[in-house]
């Protein structure tokens, strides 16, 4: 995260400050400019730290435990309609799917606020 930061700070925001120091001596040519890229800056600042706890993650995660109760589950039951209705295998879950129509417009709708 702090390789991220100074690389932020040396190629995007002294060049916004720089942007900033114009768009207030030269208002009708910088201050568009300066707006829309400051805006871009900090909503890719709020990104980063919406997701840092995920990406940064050193954790593993281990499904046996599931994967052992769902095949009892299917061994001690007379029908697999029963199991089917409680289907919790994180295999069938279609991640581009709820990625492009679940989580990005929930991000847009609840975290990116205009």
């Amino acid at each position: 995260m702090a390789i991220f930061r100074i690389y932020m700070l040396l190629c995007y925001l002294i060049p916004l400050q720089i942007l900033q120091l114009l768009s207030k001596a030269f208002p009708s040519y910088f201050r568009d400019l300066y707006v829309t890229s400051m805006r871009k800056f900090n909503l890719v600042t709020r990104l980063v730290q919406l997701y840092k706890p995920y990406v940064l993650f050193k954790g593993i995660f281990d499904d046996t435990n599931s994967e052992r109760l769902r095949g009892k589950a299917r061994e001690m039951s007379s029908s697999n309609d029963e199991v089917d209705l409680f289907n919790f295998d994180p295999k069938c879950i279609d991640w581009k799917d709820y990625l492009i129509n679940i989580h990005i417009p929930g991000v847009k709708k609840f975290v990116i606020k205009k």
